[in-house]
């Protein structure tokens, strides 16, 4: 629905589902919500061992479909998914994610931010990873000359 805090094709679509995120404290870009999606992992599948940028905020899952087999792994912790029952968590921690069962399984992902932060470092945050995503964007049209 959001992706680097830009609304995408399918947002209006989602306005109830909007709605209830607009209660949280979502991490924003701009005053949109940075990154909003629904993940399908389809069966058998597996993704690989990462690890997230930065630790400014957490990566919040709402398992929407959950067939049996399903669930990830943070650290050295590995959490089933239960329908409606979110699991939040750094992913500066290395992670993993499989589905093992034969359907469908569906997530809402959304981050949020650390609760233990103040304003001033939400703004403070907020204004790096725009100045940065600037400077990235700057060096691509000059990698491109």
């Amino acid at each position: 629905l959001f992706g680097n805090g830009e609304p995408t094709q399918w947002t209006e679509h989602f306005p109830r589902t909007l709605a209830v995120l607009d209660e949280l404290d979502l991490t924003l870009v701009d005053g949109a919500p940075m990154q909003v999606l629904f993940s399908v992992l389809h069966p058998g599948t597996h993704i690989p061992p990462h690890t997230g940028q930065a630790n400014d905020r957490f990566v919040a899952h709402l398992p929407l479909i959950v067939p049996g087999d399903c669930a990830i792994r943070v650290a050295d912790q590995t959490h089933v998914w239960s329908e409606g029952e979110a699991f939040i968590f750094d992913d500066t921690f290395e992670h993993e994610a499989w589905n093992r069962s034969e359907a469908v399984r569906v997530n809402m992902i959304f981050l949020v931010n650390r609760h233990d932060m103040t304003e001033a470092e939400k703004f403070a945050t907020a204004f790096v990873r725009k100045a940065r995503e600037n400077w990235l964007d700057a060096r691509k049209l000059a990698a491109a000359e």
